[in-house]
């Protein structure tokens, strides 16, 4: 019994030293082979976990963006195109190969031949692949202004953690307080894809 004891206390006090050296709290990475959804610079307006994102959402990123500016597929796969959803507005779902899918809301438009294709020939799903236009930034749906609303999900869609995706930069270097919309009034973080 002493022996079982010594065992688990060792084992705490190893999880405790290893939470110290990564600062306290347990890192988490974005799923590997993603990109960003867009060229170019974007400042992030409401981030992981801000109020307005709950639920399967709340490890979504809001990119500002100028009206009509390219969105592109984050990774490659399987392409949905939905009109006029709530509150999604246009929306693009990808399914990805590693069971995961991303989303992209708010668009004001699809990529007008992919949507043809889409409408005429492929309601199943059509291809694409990582890096090519599927929409545009716009303000559909429940929107306050123009931006992309990006998230990766599970197929149970229970939210991915993607704050770290390759190009994204945080203005707040304090983890707990990263999250709040807003610091100081401004956005909170950038992107450069």
């Amino acid at each position: 019994m002493k022996s079982l004891y010594k065992r688990i206390q060792v084992t705490v006090l190893a999880t405790l030293a290893l939470l110290l050296v990564v600062g306290g709290s347990v890192a988490y990475a974005a799923p590997g082979g993603y990109r960003l959804p867009f060229s170019g610079y974007a400042e992030i307006s409401a981030g992981p976990r801000c109020n307005q994102h709950y639920g399967q959402d709340q490890e979504a990123i809001d990119f500002v963006m100028q009206p009509g500016r390219q969105i592109l597929a984050s990774k490659s796969g399987v392409a949905y195109f939905y009109p006029n959803t709530w509150p999604g507005g246009n929306m693009v779902k990808i399914y990805h190969s590693d069971g995961l899918h991303s989303t992209y809301a708010h668009l004001s438009s699809f990529e007008a031949t992919k949507y043809w294709y889409y409408t005429h020939y492929y309601t199943n799903g059509l291809w694409v692949n990582q890096g090519e236009v599927i929409g545009y930034a716009g303000s559909t749906g429940n929107s306050t202004g123009t931006h992309l609303h990006f998230s990766v999900n599970r197929s149970n869609n229970s939210a991915v953690v993607i704050y770290d995706l390759p190009g994204i930069r945080w203005w707040i270097s304090n983890v707990a307080n990263r999250w709040s919309c807003t610091i100081d009034g401004r956005n909170e973080g950038s992107g450069s894809g």
